[in-house]
């Protein structure tokens, strides 16, 4: 696992178009061997997908993610899109502290990948959530950021 500072940072891909699996074992087996009571900082990496179009009728720039559902709106496409991106960082960022951010992202329609499933994405066979209608595409990676502390950590259970 790659280590950035303190940081350890985990991800893989689950499908294109919605979010990166967060965090695995390896990373709280981490946490958990560190010593001293210093809390460690974990990034936990979402890779979503984005779109924005201009709404000629209401005069601005609308962003959205489909793999969140989300939208957000700017009066020129860069402001779009850092609002877009802003909407999907808050949206995560409330529902982890809610504890609600599983069941959010299942409403949402996501699941865990297969591993097939993840072999023909990352070959290009499959796209799950397509942008229609929006006349630009980005991604864009939403860091949250996580203290841990040793006591905190526990061992995943394999």
């Amino acid at each position: 696992m790659p280590y950035f500072g303190r940081m350890p940072f985990v991800s893989s891909p689950i499908y294109k178009g919605a979010i990166l699996w967060l965090l695995d074992c390896s990373a709280l087996r981490s946490v958990a061997a560190l010593k001293g009571d210093t809390p460690t900082m974990l990034q936990l990496q979402f890779r979503l997908n984005f779109a924005t179009r201009h709404d000629a009728e209401a005069g601005v720039y609308v962003g959205y993610c489909p793999a969140l559902k989300l939208y957000s709106q700017g009066t020129t496409q860069e402001e779009a899109e850092k609002a877009v991106v802003s909407a999907a960082q808050l949206f995560i960022v409330t529902c982890y502290e809610k504890d609600i951010l599983h069941s959010a992202l299942r409403k949402r329609g996501m699941v865990k990948a297969a591993a097939a499933s993840m072999r023909a994405l990352e070959n290009g066979d499959k796209e799950f959530i397509s942008v229609k209608n929006f006349d630009h595409e980005f991604w864009r990676d939403v860091p949250i950021n996580l203290l841990a502390a040793q006591e905190a950590a526990v061992p995943c259970l394999q």
